[in-house]
């Protein structure tokens, strides 16, 4: 029988295990999309952030992931994707908005004696400055009207069907305590101007700024329109000046405050505010 050293058994011992077929590590699964989903509202939600999440499938509707998607919430700026995109799909990208406008009242010879009739028709931008091409709405109306001969007019511009129906001033899914929350004028079908007014305030000459005025100071509106009661304080020990103005729900008047500082004491302020 032959014999081997003791150290050439040792190495073979220690070669073998070597030439066996090793296990196999599986990397773990990739994490679900529930679980990753709930984590990252989860850390949103440790901030003191809620939000309401529904997901489906694009192509067969199936729900794929929700979280508080019946609790009520303001809707985020990035719905306007989800508006957009469906507007897109049920109108198509070449759709267009119209405006009927009308005279209702009596032309003699050129002088026209009645109202020029608006009917509200939920046009979303018209005479928006974000929109250069509405902003002709108006010119191609002077130019209607001048086309029929009329060179004077005495009425008034009336807009019909403006607020209409069972919502009021409000659309369908809003509550009366969501007026609180509004970050506009109330939504209405007829906006014009996005329901932007410019207001500029200017101080009676030789006005300080840490006493109130002798004299009102002097409130205008552009474009010029039956302005509301416009109400303003002095604010002379403020961090910046600036002017601030919102429309008080339920008197309706325009709330201004103008601030100044031992620094700045501008004699003249302007603000955009939203109006309905």
């Amino acid at each position: 029988m032959r014999r081997f050293p003791l150290a050439t058994l040792l190495l073979a011992a220690l070669v073998l295990p070597a030439c066996l077929p090793q296990a196999t590590t599986r990397p773990p699964p990739p994490p679900s999309l529930t679980t990753v989903a709930n984590a990252l509202f989860e850390s949103v939600e440790d901030e003191g952030t809620l939000a309401s999440v529904f997901m489906v499938d694009a192509a067969t509707g199936a729900p794929l992931y929700a979280r508080h998607e019946h609790v009520r919430l303001l809707p985020a700026s990035t719905m306007k994707v989800v508006s957009t995109s469906a507007a897109l799909s049920a109108f198509g990208p070449d759709y267009r908005f119209r405006t009927p406008v009308r005279l209702e009242g009596t032309q003699l010879g050129n002088l026209f004696l009645g109202d020029l009739v608006v009917e509200a028709s939920g046009d979303p931008s018209l005479g928006s400055w974000r929109f250069p091409e509405t902003a002709m709405a108006c010119e191609q109306l002077a130019e209607a009207i001048h086309a029929r001969g009329i060179r004077q007019w005495l009425g008034a511009v009336r807009v019909n069907n403006a607020d209409e129906g069972p919502y009021g001033l409000f659309g369908p899914g809003w509550a009366w305590d969501d007026a609180a929350y509004a970050y506009s004028a109330a939504p209405s079908l007829f906006v014009f101007r996005e329901n932007v007014v410019d207001l500029s305030l200017e101080r009676p000459q030789g006005q300080d700024c840490k006493s109130q005025p002798r004299r009102p100071i002097e409130v205008r509106y552009s474009p010029a329109f039956e302005a509301p009661p416009t109400v303003v304080y002095l604010e002379s020990n403020a961090q910046r000046a600036g002017l601030g103005c919102v429309r008080e729900r339920g008197s309706g008047r325009i709330r201004c405050v103008w601030r100044s500082t031992a620094e700045q004491c501008p004699s003249k302020a302007f603000d955009a505010c939203r109006h309905r």
